[in-house]
């Protein structure tokens, strides 16, 4: 993946030269934290009043984000760029699935099992809790176990996992230097379902193959080999290709979206992502949109099931519904500040200290006879 030779160096100094560090990029937190919010606002506005009243907004809403479902979208592209920017400092497929494993999973399972015991103390009944499906669950793909998630928006991270295997398969274990052939050859598969009319369930192929997001994975994968220095003649062309993909339109969407409009929100996400990365993007690095970025994460997977409980049970108490849905986006962002100040950042610091010290190798003293 990295460049070799006499160009490594040209490389570096064009990098130095526009600012390009290959570490934390504030501008691209911001991003996340305008996609957590934008799904948070889409289930608080949309989602949750039309599964309670059939139509979007509800009565009393003076606003309402249908769109806002599109924020998953910019967590891939984002997932795209940073996965291989994280892939060219890790050596090896160990290291990144410890890495990977501190990141993720002790976020998500306080999360789930906040989100549970809500659903547990406030829904029992209502809902159909087994052994079984909290079993699946724990394993942040119940789709693959065939069973629902706790909370709908866990659904994504199915997505997320697939293509942390596959990048990390190309990279890591087959060692491909570039990856720009694997990816046109994903890109290739989603083309082709998407414009295929066969027998069989399109959905259910694109499932099977991983190929339902592959290009908005790709865009993130292509504008990262882009900024670092590392563009091939593929480079731009997939870059472009995997943006026109989005003419195809959304793989399913709760709002109904052109594919016009969504290959023209795909582009302006690509865009965003490149501006994060430079000197323009600094209004993306802001302190509330960084703070926002710092605890997208659990924000993402908090606020489902126990925001809609809290918005249900304030409009039943009488509450503004206007009132109801900003007291609880400003309790799930307290309740994600908690859980990334106790237990996301510490747990994957001492995770990692832990896979650190299980890979040193005791040194052994030898004794040479005089």
């Amino acid at each position: 993946m990295k460049p070799i030779g006499r160009h490594t160096v040209a490389v570096e100094d064009r990098s130095t030269q526009e600012g390009w560090r290959p570490g934390r990029l504030p501008g691209l937190d911001g991003l996340r934290g305008i996609a957590a919010m934008s799904v948070l606002l889409f289930h608080y506005t949309a989602w949750d009043p039309y599964l309670r009243t059939g139509q979007y907004g509800g009565p009393g809403l003076l606003f309402w984000f249908p769109y806002g479902c599109l924020g998953v979208e910019l967590f891939f592209v984002i997932s795209g760029f940073v996965i291989f920017m994280t892939l060219e400092r890790t050596t090896s497929l160990a290291d990144f699935m410890t890495a990977r494993f501190a990141r993720l999973y002790p976020a998500f399972l306080v999360c789930m099992l906040t989100s549970l015991a809500v659903i547990l103390l406030f829904r029992w009944g209502q809902v159909s809790i087994s052994a079984n499906l909290i079993l699946a669950n724990l394993s942040m793909i119940p789709q693959s176990f065939g069973a629902l998630e706790i909370d709908g928006s866990y659904w994504s991270l199915r997505f997320e996992l697939e293509f942390y295997f596959l990048a990390a398969l190309i990279c890591l274990v087959m060692r491909c230097r570039a990856p720009e052939v694997p990816c046109a050859i994903w890109l290739a598969g989603e083309l082709f379902l998407r414009g295929w009319v066969g027998a069989m369930p399109m959905h259910m192929i694109m499932k099977v193959t991983h190929t339902s997001f592959a290009h908005l994975f790709i865009i993130g994968i292509m504008l990262y080999r882009l900024r670092a220095g590392q563009a091939t003649k593929l480079t731009l062309p997939l870059l472009l290709l995997a943006i026109a993909a989005g003419l195809f339109g959304r793989y399913w969407s709760e709002a109904p979206i052109s594919g016009a409009a969504y290959a023209a929100v795909t582009a302006g996400m690509a865009a965003l992502v490149w501006i994060a990365t430079t000197s323009y993007g600094w209004f993306l690095s802001i302190a509330p949109l960084r703070f926002l970025g710092r605890i997208s994460y659990p924000l993402y997977l908090i606020h489902g099931a126990v925001g809609s409980e809290l918005i249900g049970r304030l409009q039943t108490a009488g509450w503004n519904p206007n009132l109801a849905v900003l007291v609880t986006t400003a309790a799930a962002i307290v309740l994600a500040w908690i859980i990334s100040t106790y237990v996301e950042w510490p747990a994957q610091r001492w995770l990692r200290t832990c896979f650190t010290a299980m890979k040193v190798v005791p040194s052994r003293t030898v004794v040479v006879a005089p």
